[in-house]
């Protein structure tokens, strides 16, 4: 038997910054962690966690290059990316606020509308549209749907029959309540009702469908 140095050390510097870029690039770090918290001394077989505070130093090495220096790195490369990009477009001879305009006018154009419902003049709709227009109606909705949404996710096989019978029933219950709350709305926005997403797919069963279909 005879003693194997570990190929990751630090007896010189050639080695020490293999080690060193090892833990920069992410490559083996566990390995290198091992060898340093195993080290004993010069010619003595290594023992488990002999010296645990050296990783200390190897992980704030780690953490400081991957997460700062790294991070810099890639800012630099995105905002030469930009620049050069911007050099390259057709704004290229704008001016500094006329580029700000522009960029407004993009990020506005992104935004989606906020539909603005006014209360209808008859007399049932108007009923409805206080309805839905509460401050109390929506949240009460979203309870219902996590709530569903929890029921739905405690389905199992091994339930027994009338545990399985309640949750069908309480799923029936929820389901009406989305179908009341569809004709709420309708009756008090309507046919604006079904350009808003949250209206088409905000149970879970129909949210479980869209995210199929997408």
């Amino acid at each position: 038997m005879r003693w194997v140095n570990s190929p990751y050390n630090l007896d010189d510097f050639f080695q020490s910054f293999l080690v060193f870029f090892m833990l920069v690039t992410g490559e083996a770090w566990d390995t290198v962690f091992q060898s340093a918290v195993n080290a004993v001394g010069i010619d003595m077989q290594p023992q488990s966690w002999a010296n645990p505070w050296s990783s200390l130093a190897m992980f704030g090495f780690a953490l400081v290059t991957n997460i700062l220096i790294s991070n810099l790195f890639v800012g630099v490369v995105i905002d030469n990316f930009k620049e050069t990009k911007e050099e390259q477009s057709q704004f290229r001879n704008l001016s500094q606020n006329q580029k700000d305009w522009v960029d407004m006018q993009l990020f506005m154009q992104r935004r989606d509308l906020k539909v603005k419902f006014f209360e209808p003049e008859n007399r049932i709709r108007s009923y409805c549209y206080r309805i839905a227009q509460s401050p109390y109606f929506q949240p009460f909705i979203i309870f219902v749907i996590l709530f569903n949404t929890i029921i739905l996710g405690a389905n199992s096989a091994s339930m027994s029959q009338q545990v399985s019978i309640a949750f069908t029933i309480l799923n029936d219950v929820f389901l009406g309540f989305f179908h009341i709350e569809a004709l709420i709305k309708i009756c008090a926005w309507g046919m604006v009702y079904f350009k808003d997403k949250w209206n088409r797919y905000h149970s879970p069963q129909d949210l479980s469908l869209y995210l199929l279909l997408i």
